[in-house]
């Protein structure tokens, strides 16, 4: 089973005008840390590049709202990109490399994209390779989200069910 070995972040939302790399480990990964340094902007992320539509789940208006908006002493970014990248040890993927990238962009003009293997692609195409390796774009079976744990500790055992 395949799993997401880094993310990769430019320009997106509070990570800044830098590039910002994550690497995650196979099996349950949490990702923890005190209020305000990005957790849920890496979540957001994921979601983004895995093709999510819906941007009140990524806590944005419009897609250029993920796109870090500056500071009193940084420029904003004219653009925001996200690379997730797989292990396809197992070919999963149709690829016969070890990591298989997918990527979504968006630009400050509201132009956005996906490169799937760093060549430009559509959403249709994504959702094709990732269902493909069993992955829910929406990132239902992927991810559980803070605000999903609090729900989950306050319902009864007939609730959960």
């Amino acid at each position: 089973m395949t799993y997401i070995k880094r993310i990769t972040m430019s320009g997106f939302k509070s990570f800044g005008n830098r590039t910002v790399s994550v690497r995650l480990a196979k099996g349950f990964t949490c990702i923890v840390g005190p209020n305000g340094n990005g957790k849920s902007n890496v979540i957001d992320a994921l979601c983004f590049a895995l093709g999510r539509m819906s941007k009140k789940t990524m806590r944005a208006k419009s897609l250029t709202d993920l796109i870090f908006a500056g500071t009193k002493t940084q420029k904003p970014a004219s653009k925001a990109e996200v690379v997730i990248t797989f292990d396809n040890k197992n070919k999963e993927f149709p690829d016969d490399s070890e990591e298989y990238n997918v990527a979504r962009w968006v630009k400050a003009k509201g132009t956005s994209g996906y490169t799937i293997q760093g060549k430009k692609s559509t959403r249709e195409q994504l959702l094709n390779v990732l269902a493909q390796a069993n992955i829910d774009p929406d990132g239902s079976n992927q991810f559980i989200l803070q605000g999903r744990i609090v729900e989950l500790t306050h319902m009864n055992t007939g609730q959960r069910r």
